[in-house]
This record gives structure tokens, C-alpha cells and sequence, in this order.
């Protein structure tokens, strides 16, 4: 009973985050005594929740150094069916495609999880994913209403809603994007996106796509082969950060703009964020290397480049190895 008890007085807390609640308010809510609300309210501070207790006003929640699957559900929108929080996977791509072998899924859902010891990126790249110190997590989306050649769009819109939500938690930072997948801050990457099409083999239609999205959150230390392009968002002795509504929040955002990326409506804030037009670059394509100056990302959320040759062509895949990153 106390696991589902404190449950409920989490959520009684979550409703009026915005004001002091009373232990005699909430208990006459859940029809439980005074005492057990005192109970319940410190087993929730032991599971790592910040909650203010003062006296003759009550309690008031503020955030959770960990994950909580209450937490980020009661945040989530009608258009997410679930989100489930794990305290360690491989990667949460393989937890998501592993779930929809199984499972027949209508709606879309999420996994977020405290550590991945594989997660992965693009080129299959390892994505460092410390315990609780970052946002690593993936979203099904059943049954897509577009085709697999049209991912340049989706995977250029998700980081691009992913930006957006970032300068609404942190206003003060500059965000930019390095075509396709990446978000940096200060010259560092802090977010990666990875898109996969799960297809069904006999009707040869996909099924779902799976995007995989990691984020440096509070990162503070990075591997020696990571330390000159990786960085966090949010420094150590920075307050504390509300994971849990920031991962809510972007979960939210993705979903809610999925028939959206497909219109191209974002290309230009996308353009102007980018950190690659205009920039010669060094683009990796299957086992050739591509040399020029990148002109555009056009309509189909492709990169174009004038090639050193004077050819201008637009590639839908392929990864920026190299680019001057003098902005």
C-alpha cells in the first residue's frame, strides 16, 4: 500500500504544484490519516523528490533528482499513450524495437532511461550515457502516414522542435544545428537524434519509426576522445533542473509536431540556426568522401553542396565529418 499510497500523495502535490497543500487536504483526499501522508511525503524525499515542508502552510513539490514515471506521465499529453522509465537498458532504440516485436501498438509511447551502457547513434556510434545526468529516451511513432525517403524532414524537424524546447527551459543559451541530427551549445555537441524505419517484411511498409533522442544534460566530464565535441547544457553548480518536465515536455513536443515536419514549415528558423550554410564542409557519404561549401538545406530537409568541382548537388544522407565552426 505505501508504494501505491505515495503515488497518490505524489500526484495530490503535482496538482497544486503551484501553492502550499496541507497534510489535512490531502489526506481527506485520499481518505487516509494525517500520519500516513507525513509517511508517504518522506519515503518520496528518500526516493530523491524535493519537497518543501513548512508548518502551518504544508507541502509544496519542486522537482526529482531522478526519473520518475508518475512525474513525467501526469505531464504527458492525450497524444502519448505512456512513457516508461527504466533504471538501465542496453539503449532505448533496442528497448523500443524490441517492445514493438511484441507488442501491437496503435498510439505512440516513449522509454526515457537513468543509463544506457549501449547507447547509439548514426554509423552505429556509441552515445555516452552517464547514470543521471542526462535525457536518454525513445519515441514510437505506429504506423507513420509518410514514406521512408521523406525522413530528411523528420529527423531535421525533430532536432528543431528539440532546439526550440531547449531555449524554453534555458533562454539564456544559444542553440545551433549541424545537419542532420546534431544540437550543439557553445561549439559542443549536447544532443544527438538518430531515426529508424521499422518495416513490415511482407507488405514492405513501415511500421513505425523509432527516434532515439540523447541529450548532455548535466554532464560534467566527458571521456578523453569526447572532451574537444561533447558538452553539457547545464553546468555543475547551476540549481537543480527538473528532468522530469524537461524530458515530459520534449516528449510532448516531438509527438504533437509529427504531422508538421512534413510540410517544411520549420526550414527556415532551421536555416538560421544552422551552423553549416555557407561553410565548406566535408561530408561522409557510404564510403566516399564529399568536399564543398554547403549552400542550402532545401525543401526535402537535404543538405546542398556546391562541390569543389562546381557541381551543386543535394544529399539526403551521409554525416558532416568536418566543418569550420567559426560562428
Amino acid at each position: 500500500m505505501g508504494n501505491k499510497t505515495s503515488q497518490k500523495v505524489l500526484l495530490e502535490l503535482l496538482k497544486d504544484r503551484d501553492r502550499w497543500v496541507s497534510g489535512n487536504e490531502i489526506a481527506d483526499s485520499l481518505g487516509v490519516t494525517r500520519e500516513t501522508i507525513w509517511k508517504n511525503i518522506n519515503l518520496l524525499k528518500k526516493r530523491g523528490h524535493q519537497i518543501q515542508s513548512q508548518k502551518n502552510l504544508g507541502y509544496k513539490y519542486e522537482s526529482s533528482s531522478k526519473l520518475d514515471e508518475v512525474v513525467i506521465n501526469f505531464y504527458k499529453n492525450k497524444s502519448v499513450d505512456h512513457v516508461a522509465v527504466e533504471e538501465q537498458v542496453d539503449s532505448t532504440q533496442m528497448y523500443a524495437k524490441n517492445y514493438l516485436a511484441t507488442h501491437q501498438v496503435e498510439k505512440a509511447f516513449a522509454v526515457i532511461s537513468e543509463q544506457q551502457t549501449q547507447g547509439y547513434g548514426r554509423r552505429g556510434r556509441s552515445f555516452y550515457s552517464p547514470k543521471e545526468q542526462g535525457l536518454y529516451f525513445s519515441i514510437v511513432i505506429p504506423k507513420p502516414t509518410f514514406e521512408i525517403n521523406q525522413v530528411g524532414l523528420i529527423t531535421t524537424g525533430v532536432a528543431y522542435v528539440i532546439a526550440q524546447t531547449f531555449k524554453d527551459f534555458f533562454p539564456e543559451r544559444e542553440f545551433k544545428l549541424k545537419w542532420v541530427n546534431d544540437i550543439l551549445m557553445n561549439r559542443r555537441k549536447v544532443a544527438g537524434i538518430i531515426t529508424e524505419a521499422i518495416t513490415e517484411v511482407e507488405s514492405a511498409s513501415t511500421q513505425a519509426f523509432v527516434i532515439g533522442v540523447g541529450i548532455n544534460l548535466t554532464t560534467p566530464e566527458f571521456p578523453e576522445e569526447l572532451q574537444q565535441k561533447a558538452g553539457a547544457i547545464v553546468a555543475k553548480n547551476e540549481p537543480n533542473i527538473d528532468r522530469n518536465l524537461i524530458a515530459a515536455q520534449l516528449i510532448n513536443t516531438i509527438v504533437d509536431n509529427w504531422q508538421n515536419y512534413l510540410d517544411g514549415s520549420f526550414l527556415s528558423e532551421y536555416r538560421r540556426m544552422s551552423i553549416v550554410i555557407g561553410k565548406p564542409v566535408t561530408l561522409q557519404v557510404g564510403t566516399k568522401q564529399v568536399k564543398g561549401i554547403a549552400t542550402d538545406i532545401n525543401e526535402y530537409g537535404n543538405i546542398v553542396v556546391k562541390l569543389d568541382d562546381g557541381q551543386v548537388k543535394a544529399f539526403n544522407n551521409g554525416e558532416i565529418t568536418k566543418v569550420n565552426l567559426d560562428w
